[in-house]
C-alpha cells in the first residue's frame, strides 16, 4: 500500500535504534533516486489512523531526504506501544546490522514498559531477539544507574553506570570542553586531577553548589527536557491532522508556532550555573533567583562571569 510520507509518524518514539546511520541514510537515498525497489516499511495504524512506523526508518528518512511523495508500506493495525513491540526485534535478520546500542536500546524499551518490565530475561530476549544473559547485564545495569546519587543529572546515569561496571568509582565533575561528564574518581586523581569536593555537585562552569535547596533546582534537566519532547510529539501530531481530509475545519498553523516556543521555552529555561557575584550585584531577579540559564551566562560580559 503506498502511503504519502507526511502521514507516517516517525517522530513518536517507535524507534528501537539507539541511532539512525546517516551513511546509511545517504547510501538508501542514492539508491532510491536512481530507481532501486526497497522492501514495503512495517507501519501500525490505530483507530485514529495514526500510522507509526515500526521498521524501515532509515528507509523513511531516505524518503523524506529526496523529497519522495509517498513509500510502500505494510500496514497493520496496532497502536504506538505495538509498534515499538515490533520495532525491538526488528532488523535482526535483514536490513543494516543492530550494534550493540541498538539492541541495548531495545532491551531497554522493553525493561521501561510497564508489562515486559515484569517480565524475565529468556522471554525479553525472544522479543528482542538477542540473548538471555544480553538481557540480564542490561537489566543490573540500569539498576546501578536508577540506584545512582539523586544529584547525578538524568543524562549522565548510564555513564555512571558503565564506570561503576568496569569496578570504578563514578563522579561526576566538569570539563571545561565538554561540561558535566563522569569519570572514575581513582583514575581521575592517578591522572593528577583535583580532589572532586567530596564528590559535591558543580554547575556547568565548574562552581560548587553547596545549598540544598539549590542542589534541588539543578536536578530538573529532564523534566524541561520532557515538556521539549512532548512539544515536539504534538508538532508532528497537529501537521499530521493538519492533512487529514476529515480535519478540513482544522487550523493547526497557529498550534504549531505555540508549540515551537514551548520547545525553545524548555530548551532555554534549565539552571546552567550558579548567578556570579559581579552579575548579581546588576539584577535583583538573578541574586534571589540564584542561578541563570545558559544563555543568560553566555551574554555576560567576561568580567561577569
Amino acid at each position: 500500500m503506498k502511503i504519502p510520507i507526511e502521514l507516517l509518524d516517525t517522530e513518536s518514539g517507535t524507534q528501537a535504534r539507539a541511532m539512525l546511520n546517516m551513511d546509511t541514510v545517504r547510501e538508501y537515498a542514492e539508491a532510491m533516486e536512481g530507481g532501486a525497489q526497497f522492501p514495503p516499511l512495517v507501519v501500525f495504524r490505530d483507530e485514529n489512523d495514526n500510522m507509526y512506523v515500526a521498521d524501515g526508518f532509515h528507509r523513511a528518512k531516505a524518503a523524506i531526504m529526496i523529497d519522495l511523495p509517498e513509500l510502500d508500506c505494510d500496514v497493520r493495525a496496532g497502536d504506538r506501544r505495538s509498534a515499538i513491540l515490533h520495532a525491538v526485534g526488528a532488523n535482526a535478520d535483514h536490513g543494516l546490522p543492530r550494534t550493540i546500542a541498538d539492541k541495548r536500546a531495545a532491551v531497554m524499551r522493553m525493561l521501561d514498559d510497564q508489562e515486559w518490565g515484569k517480565r524475565n530475561d529468556w522471554q525479553i530476549s525472544q522479543q528482542c531477539c538477542v540473548s538471555a544473559p544480553f538481557v540480564k547485564a542490561v537489566r543490573e545495569k540500569r539498576q546501578v544507574a536508577e540506584d545512582a546519587p539523586p544529584d547525578v543529572p538524568h543524562d549522565l546515569r548510564e555513564d555512571w553506570a558503565d564506570v561503576a561496571d568496569k569496578g570504578g568509582d563514578p563522579m561526576v565533575m566538569t570539563d571545561p570542553d565538554k561540561g558535566k561528564v563522569v569519570v572514575d574518581a581513582d583514575e581521575h586523581l592517578a591522572d593528577g586531577g583535583g580532589t572532586p569536593s567530596d564528590n559535591k555537585p558543580v554547575d556547568a562552569v565548574g562552581r560548587i553548589i553547596e545549598d540544598d535547596a539549590m542542589i534541588e533546582n539543578f536536578l530538573h534537566e529532564n523534566e524541561f527536557k520532557s515538556v521539549a519532547t512532548m512539544a515536539r510529539e504534538l508538532i508532528a501530531r497537529v501537521k499530521q491532522l493538519d492533512v487529514q481530509p476529515w480535519a478540513a475545519h482544522f487550523t493547526g498553523q497557529q498550534a504549531v508556532i505555540d508549540l515551537k516556543n514551548v520547545v525553545r521555552a524548555a530548551v532555554a529555561a534549565p539552571p546552567y550555573a550558579l548567578t556570579p557575584p559581579k552579575a548579581a550585584e546588576k539584577s535583583r531577579k538573578w541574586r534571589n533567583v540564584g542561578y541563570i540559564t545558559k544563555d543568560m551566562y553566555e551574554r555576560l560580559p567576561e568580567d561577569q562571569r
